[in-house]
């Protein structure tokens, strides 16, 4: 009897040791890696961002309004390529860094001044590694810039209160005169 528990035992202790050692080796590697994804974390930064781009108006809602920052979310995570996501989650963190640097504080806490010189200088730095071709890999922001763009003008709300819009069925007019002022029109 004395025998069974004292390899009972021994065995348990092995495992448990066992696990504790794998357990600290995983927990070692865990801090190394960069992430991969997007998280639910992200979206208040992401729909700032998006704010800052398309704001709301007298006439209509911003893209803040439109959950700009969910559809981003699901974008990188379900539709980009693996590199294309590296390129934007690094670019939201040296975009974190770079407001942490010049001004101590995150996006989110920015002036709407701060954020929108932030961004132009970020858009011109796109623009010209467009031109000069510095990177082989699309700029962060501009993808950034394309996700709301796309992502406010497919939703309901740009769709619906920034563009024309008239649901369809409805009777086709072939020739419909366009007066200055007019909205342009969304399609489907």
């Amino acid at each position: 009897m004395q025998r069974r528990e004292a390899l009972n035992k021994l065995g348990i202790l092995s495992g448990a040791a066992f696990l504790a050692t794998s357990g600290l080796f995983n927990a070692c590697n865990l801090t190394d890696k960069k992430r991969s994804a997007l998280t639910e974390k992200d979206i208040p930064l992401l729909d700032e961002i998006g704010e800052t781009i398309i704001p709301a108006t007298a006439a209509s809602p911003g893209a803040k309004a439109a959950g700009i920052g969910a559809y981003m979310l699901a974008m990188v995570n379900d539709c980009y390529t693996e590199k294309q996501r590296s390129v934007f989650i690094e670019g939201m963190d040296m975009l974190d860094a770079a407001c942490d640097k010049q001004h101590n504080t995150s996006f989110i806490k920015l002036s709407a001044e701060q954020k929108k010189q932030l961004l132009v200088q970020l858009d011109k730095e796109a623009n010209a590694s467009v031109k000069n071709k510095t990177n082989s890999n699309e700029h962060y922001f501009s993808m950034l810039k394309r996700l709301t763009i796309s992502g406010y003008f497919t939703s309901e709300i740009g769709a619906t209160k920034a563009l024309g819009y008239e649901a369809i069925p409805g009777k086709f007019e072939g020739c419909i005169a366009f007066k200055k002022g007019d909205k342009p029109w969304a399609t489907n």
